[in-house]
């Protein structure tokens, strides 16, 4: 294996590492409620789950399943995160450390 892939490997495994202790969390308010629990657990884990069924569904190969194992949750996750966020800030509630 070359070195750049194997570096990348590492950063990747440390950085969805980081995504995961970064993003799930218990909701202590509503507007962690609302990022958390239905942005981050439900709009990014259900993007995720989705899109895998589509790929088997479809008959994808098992090289781009692995690659979507690999990349699919710290990126759906992330957009779990912004979605919540914009629907936290759509509905107007805002977060304990904001609002002064």
């Amino acid at each position: 294996m070359r070195p750049s892939i194997l570096a990348f490997a590492v950063v990747w495994a440390l950085f969805a590492g980081w995504t995961i202790r970064r993003l799930w969390r218990r909701a202590t308010d509503r507007y962690t409620q609302i990022v958390y629990m239905y942005g981050v657990k439900g709009f990014g884990l259900g993007y995720f789950v989705l899109m895998m069924l589509q790929y088997v569904f479809e008959g994808a190969s098992q090289r781009r399943l692995l690659i979507q194992l690999i990349v699919g949750p710290p990126l759906s996750l992330w957009g779990g995160y912004l979605f919540g966020r914009g629907m936290a800030w759509s509905l107007g509630v805002k977060s304990d450390e904001r609002a002064v």
